[in-house]
């Protein structure tokens, strides 16, 4: 998945204000992709970390270039994690 860094940012801040919609009920295990557990739980660190982004894309100039971000996702093997 590749998107633009300005994309990103509205994810970002989507998740950090707790406005993206919840996923379907599929499960026990499907969470939220909001960051309200970071306003609960004892994590100044990822705080701090998201703080710095905004404060760094709010430095940029407008007329900058809106960079690329790649995701992707690997799953590995069960019997791979296990320690031998």
């Amino acid at each position: 998945m590749v998107l633009k860094q300005s994309e990103v940012s509205g994810l970002l801040a989507s998740a950090a204000f707790c406005s993206l919609p919840r996923p379907p009920a599929a499960g026990q295990f499907r969470s939220s992709a909001n960051f309200g557990d970071l306003y609960s739980a004892d994590m100044p660190e990822k705080l701090k970390c998201l703080h710095a982004y905004f404060k760094e894309r709010a430095n940029q100039s407008a007329g900058a270039s809106d960079n690329l971000i790649s995701y992707s996702r690997k799953v590995l093997r069960w019997d791979f994690l296990l320690v031998k």
